[in-house]
């Protein structure tokens, strides 16, 4: 696929990660993102970055050469507030509200977490904070 890609004889290609993880492509001119609603509702508290991240990265690809990009995000909840912030105000303003919500909440990377075995046992004491708590 990645020759096909380079040689240009290729019209199309399905590239989960591939155009993510920093292959060259400079004919690409289309990113199509499907089902973008992974990282909305998912248990991790870091889903949601990881699916901003892949998306600005993915939309990075697209219109690199001469050609301009076009970047298409489908998503059953185009009105979350996380997929308008992202799409309308950039990554940064996504990742300071990220932030702002991790301290609140007390989470990394805001406060960073640690687990121990302080008594040396092989019993873990739980999660630690850098400020002992």
């Amino acid at each position: 696929m990645v020759v096909k890609m380079t040689t240009r004889t290729c019209g199309s290609a399905p590239c989960t990660q591939m155009l993510a993880k920093g292959h060259h492509f400079p004919r690409v001119t289309l990113v199509a993102i499907l089902d973008a609603d992974g990282g909305l509702f998912s248990a991790d508290f870091r889903a949601s970055e990881r699916m901003a991240q892949l998306i600005v990265q993915v939309a990075g690809r697209a219109g690199r050469a001469e050609e301009p990009g076009k970047v298409i995000i489908q998503s059953h909840l185009a009105d979350h507030p996380l997929l308008v912030q992202l799409t309308e105000q950039g990554y940064f303003a996504f990742a300071e509200q990220a932030l702002s919500e991790r301290r609140a909440a007390g989470l990394a990377a805001a406060r960073a977490n640690v687990l121990g075995d302080l008594l040396g046992d092989g019993e873990a004491v739980g999660p630690v904070g850098a400020d002992g708590a």
